[in-house]
C-alpha cells in the first residue's frame, strides 16, 4: 500500500494503542473521492468489522481529508490526526476492535491507491 507508512501497536493503561501512519500524498486522492460513496464502497469491510464488534460501526468523513474516523461500540475507534498524518486509536481494549479498525482502514487506503 503506497499510502501506508507503518502501523504501531502498544499496550497502555487505557488498553491497546494503534497508530496507522500515512505516507505523503494521501490527501490528494482523499479529496477526489465523493464522500457520499465512502460508506458504500467500504460496505464489505464494515460488514466484516460488525462480525467482530457488533452492529454499531460508523465512519466519519470530511471533504478535505476523506475518512476522518471510525467509531465502534463503547466509544472506541480511531481519529485522524491531520497535523501528524496518522490515525490514532482511542479506548480500544480488545483484539477484535483492532481487527475491525484495521479492516476498514486497509480497504480505505487501497481505495485511495486506485484513484
Amino acid at each position: 500500500m503506497i499510502y501506508l507508512q507503518d502501523i504501531k501497536f502498544s499496550k497502555n493503561e487505557c488498553g491497546i494503542e494503534l497508530v496507522i501512519r500515512l505516507n505523503d500524498g494521501w490527501q490528494e486522492p482523499a479529496k477526489k473521492f465523493p464522500l457520499e460513496r465512502i460508506t458504500e464502497v467500504l460496505q464489505q469491510s464494515i460488514s466484516f468489522a460488525r462480525l467482530y464488534v457488533g452492529e454499531y460501526v460508523e465512519l466519519r468523513t470530511d471533504s478535505e481529508y476523506g475518512l476522518t474516523g471510525i467509531s465502534l461500540p463503547n466509544r472506541c475507534g480511531t481519529n485522524l490526526q491531520k497535523s501528524q498524518d496518522c490515525y490514532v486509536s482511542h479506548n480500544l481494549t480488545k483484539p477484535e476492535q483492532v481487527l475491525a479498525v484495521l479492516s476498514i482502514a486497509f480497504d480505505y487506503l487501497k481505495l485511495l491507491e486506485n484513484l
